[in-house]
């Protein structure tokens, strides 16, 4: 399965909180993220190494492709966000299918400042038939 990559938190703790999350993400050639959606998120994203194709969709559903995505690649140094009501569901791919890795820079801002980071967003399964929502658990060691 080539639907994975590697996150790496790059953020400092305050009092035990993550006020604005930063992670690294590194994505082999060819790998992808699930159809996911942040929820009332702000972010931003940008590529450090390589490419990234993202695909937007309108909205989470198992009936992604009644409407074609808006699809864009993104090299380094270039920039995409995210925020309520705008880029919230989305796609992202390496498209070096052989070569280059390529790694991003994400950094997000949820609606309250007093929760702990902890990713976490709504994704489509691997068989297009399920809408699941993931929660990670931090490894605060």
């Amino acid at each position: 399965m080539e639907s994975t990559y590697l996150s790496i938190m790059v953020d400092e703790l305050e009092t035990g909180k993550i006020k604005y999350p930063c992670l690294i993400k590194i994505w082999p050639p060819g790998h992808y993220s699930p159809v996911h959606n942040h929820g009332n998120t702000y972010g931003i994203i940008r590529v450090l190494h390589g490419k990234l194709l993202v695909k937007f969709f309108p909205a989470l559903s198992i009936n992604l492709r009644q409407n074609s995505p808006i699809e864009q690649i993104f090299e380094e140094n270039q920039v995409t966000w995210i925020m309520p009501k705008l880029n919230q569901t989305y796609e992202m791919k390496n498209p070096d299918m052989y070569g280059s890795c390529c790694i991003t820079i994400q950094c997000y801002q949820y609606e309250t400042d007093d929760q702990i980071y902890c990713e976490r967003f709504d994704y489509i399964t691997n068989d297009e038939h399920h809408i699941k929502h993931y929660n990670c658990i931090p490894d605060n060691n």
